[in-house]
């Protein structure tokens, strides 16, 4: 389950051009620390 979470984060992270700094994945949730670029997340439908 964990590999599958880190590539739906990577597959956004190469989409959006957003930079990972740290991530932290633990069994009922995750830390990712991540810059992104000039589109806010809340804006790019990230949900789909």
């Amino acid at each position: 389950m964990k590999q599958l979470y880190i590539e739906k984060v990577v597959k956004y992270i190469e989409k959006y051009r957003a930079k990972l700094y740290a991530y932290v994945i633990m069994d009922n949730h995750a830390h990712l620390l991540i810059e992104v670029s000039d589109e806010p997340l809340s804006n790019s439908h990230i949900k789909k």
